[in-house]
């Protein structure tokens, strides 16, 4: 007999089984349609049931009050989520309900143990359903109540078996615990310190390392990423975000401060698929975006800092470890790589006749809003920029920086008072310079020169030239790169001179060693010091004054 003409049993043949895959899917979906159609979801920080579409839900605060068509201004129901252990017998005061539950009984039917209790308020029945236990509390109950008279027992079973607890993650945070000071943050942490003048950044390198690990390994691995605000001597946390990768997916918990003071987190971690390292160089900010699994969430800013040029160009910094005065090409190569804010370097010089050797960098100023702080010269990325110099190159002892009319001298001993170590030695090992190239970006405002001075014209002898200016925000001055006339007053704000505006400025020339000396003062602040080389410049000075009305 031919093999084709056998017979084969109907579940065997192809047919059937596309008939029976269609029919599971049917199924399904009519299910799901069934499970979801004439309903409305209520979403209590990831705790969610769906209640009767006709049904019109008012969220106010943590309780979600129910309104159906037969009692439009009477709540039907409510539901909340209590943060709080609670017995039993106290369910109703959650609710302001006065009396004890007439009756009351426990089931484990439902997507967590549910207690049902009866209660009369008001000559009304009310039904009060408790879900507990719920995993990684807070929160530890999922409470709700409806009034008899307009919800159907039927109705409240399919709102409970509608119950979806969310996912809180395989190795969730702690909760309910005290904010940690920034002294007590080590490994697996990063964060800031914000202040009105400054931004303090510890453990970026941390951040980086946790955003590798999750692209190329399948350990699990936690950080923590905290912003604290310094008000006055105190420091105040104001954002608090943990990041857990369980070797497949990475979760995002915000925490929050609860009523007692503690800090927890809602348990719907928003699943994390990328985290971008992105540099806005305009603003000179570093900014950690991430993006998440559901495509309909928006981008967030996760962390956002000063941009540290020496810690991302760190390994590159450390190529030069060792290098001498003498090396043209790598001291260069460093002064490449190191920031210049608001300015362009121009050359530089090295002296290696004899001891003491230093390098002399000369630089432009090419944009005053970056260069200026307050009306003088930010000296504090020269500072830094010594520091980092000092660490590398191992023979330095002296570095000098002229920017514009400006000197700043830099001495290896001070600079290593500051640090109270041998910087070179931080250069020895990449994660002892990752470690100092931090402690080199909080540098703030520390006087780390030697003189800071304009030109060699600082010594001052016998006053020229004495007179007093007032100048008023609609005084017209001679813009230095355009030619054009502009109002003061713009300039005066932008670099913190408005304060002087319709006062008298005291403008005193003295004579120094090389030339004269130019200063402007108001109510015994300097607001500028300037040196005049010749007869020419006093003349020319003495003349801008006049214009003013001096």
């Amino acid at each position: 007999m031919n093999d084709d003409a056998i017979k084969k049993p109907f579940y065997k043949k192809v047919s059937f089984y596309i008939v029976a895959i269609a029919l599971i899917i049917t199924c399904v979906i009519g299910i799901f349609l069934a499970t979801n159609k004439d309903t409305r979801r209520l979403n209590l920080a990831g705790y969610v049931i769906n209640v009767p579409s006709d049904w019109q839900i008012e969220l106010e605060g943590e309780v979600a009050s129910f309104y159906g068509e037969a009692a439009s201004d009477t709540p039907i129901g409510k539901a909340r989520l209590i943060n709080t252990e609670t017995a039993k017998e106290d369910f109703g005061k959650w609710f302001y309900f006065k009396s004890s539950p007439a009756k009351s009984q426990d089931t484990k039917k439902y997507a967590a143990p549910l207690t049902e209790q009866i209660y009369q308020e008001n000559e009304s029945e009310y039904t009060l359903y408790a879900f507990s236990s719920l995993p990684n509390p807070q929160p530890y109950h999922f409470v709700m109540y409806f009034n008899n008279e307009y919800v159907k027992k039927g109705t409240a079973k399919k709102i409970l078996k509608s119950l979806v607890i969310p996912d809180a993650g395989m190795n969730p945070p702690p909760k309910n615990i005290a904010a940690p000071a920034p002294d007590e943050l080590g490994e697996n942490s990063v964060y800031k310190i914000v202040s009105e003048d400054y931004t303090e950044v510890h453990f970026e390198s941390e951040l980086d390392s946790f955003i590798n690990h999750i692209e190329k390994s399948d350990e699990a691995k936690e950080i923590s990423i905290f912003s604290y605000k310094k008000e006055g001597d105190f420091l105040v946390l104001d954002g608090w975000q943990h990041l857990s990768y369980s070797g497949k997916k990475t979760l995002i918990y915000k925490y929050y401060q609860t009523e007692s003071g503690t800090y927890s987190y809602n348990n719907n971690p928003a699943e994390i698929s990328k985290i971008s390292k992105l540099s806005d160089e305009e603003n000179d900010i570093t900014r950690y975006v991430i993006g998440f699994a559901d495509k309909k969430k928006k981008n967030e800013i996760l962390f956002e800092i000063p941009k540290n040029q020496y810690h991302d160009n760190s390994a590159k910094l450390l190529t030069y470890m060792g290098t001498q005065v003498g090396d043209n090409s790598a001291v260069g190569a460093i002064l490449d790589l190191l920031p210049t804010r608001g300015l362009t370097r121009t050359k530089f010089e090295l002296n290696t006749d004899s001891a003491p050797y230093s390098i002399t960098i000369y630089y432009d100023v090419n944009d005053e809003e970056k260069a200026y702080k307050d009306g003088k010269l930010d000296k504090t990325l020269a500072d830094k920029n010594a520091a980092i110099i000092f660490s590398l190159v191992e023979n330095a002892d002296v570095i000098i920086m002229n920017i514009a009319d400006e000197q700043l001298t830099y001495k290896r001993e001070k600079i290593e008072k500051q640090f109270d170590a041998d910087v070179r030695e931080y250069s020895h090992e990449p994660k002892k310079f990752t470690q100092y190239v931090e402690k080199v970006q909080n540098l703030n405002e520390k006087n780390l020169t030697e003189q800071s001075t304009t030109d060699s014209s600082s010594v001052v002898g016998d006053v020229v030239y004495s007179s007093s200016v007032t100048i008023s925000y609609n005084t017209k001055v001679t813009h230095p790169k355009t030619g054009k006339k502009v109002s003061v007053g713009p300039y005066a704000k932008r670099f913190g001179y408005e304060a002087y505006l319709g006062k008298p400025i005291s403008c005193v020339i003295y004579r120094a060693t090389s030339g004269y000396k130019a200063v402007a003062s108001c109510g015994g602040a300097v607001l500028l010091e300037y040196s005049l080389a010749d007869e020419a410049a006093l003349n020319n000075a003495i003349a801008t004054i006049h214009a003013y009305g001096g």
